[in-house]
Order: C-alpha cells, then sequence, then structure tokens
C-alpha cells in the first residue's frame, strides 16, 4: 500500500500541505502559542491561590487557556480584599480583635 491509496493525496501534495506554510504561517503559530502560553504563566506568579488549588487552578488555564484563566479571576479572592468570613467583629465579639 501506498501513501497514494492510503490517504488519496499524493506524498509531494501532502508535503506540501504540512510544511508548506511559508513565513507567515510560522509566524502566526508563534503568536497563536505566546497567546496561549500566557494564562497559565499568570495563574502561577499570582497570589490569589496557594498549594494544591494553584496547581489545579494551572492545570485549568493551561487546558482551557483564556476562559480558564478568566474563571480563575472570577473565583479566587484578590489579596487584601476582605470579605464577611474574614471580618471577626460578629455579633458576640466586642469589635477590637483578640
Amino acid at each position: 500500500m501506498t501513501v497514494e491509496s492510503l490517504l488519496g493525496v499524493s506524498p509531494d501534495v501532502l508535503l506540501e500541505l504540512m510544511f508548506g506554510m511559508g513565513m507567515v504561517g510560522y509566524i502566526w503559530i508563534l503568536l497563536l502559542s505566546v497567546a496561549l502560553s500566557i494564562p497559565p504563566i499568570l495563574v502561577l506568579i499570582s497570589k490569589r491561590s496557594h498549594g494544591f488549588a494553584k496547581f489545579a487552578w494551572f492545570m485549568l488555564a493551561s487546558v482551557f487557556s483564556w476562559p480558564g484563566y478568566i474563571a480563575f479571576l472570577l473565583f479566587t479572592k484578590p489579596v487584601g480584599v476582605k470579605t464577611a468570613d474574614d471580618d471577626e467583629s460578629g455579633p458576640g465579639s466586642t469589635g477590637r480583635g483578640a
């Protein structure tokens, strides 16, 4: 069996399809690779999560790229932002801390 009989394309056409992108094709691949690798790097350098959670967000951003990074930003709290859970001045406290 030959390549031509298996794929229905001559080897010359197949090589042209695989490697005939030219310089513009390589530039597009480079730009796409850079754009898709930014979100996992941003997750790794972020201080919004730690430990296994950071690893899980890194994997999510690696697989889903920008949608995964947007989910990371939506579901993790920024550093320095207090939530109601962080506030210790509840109904039974004096509000002065420890």
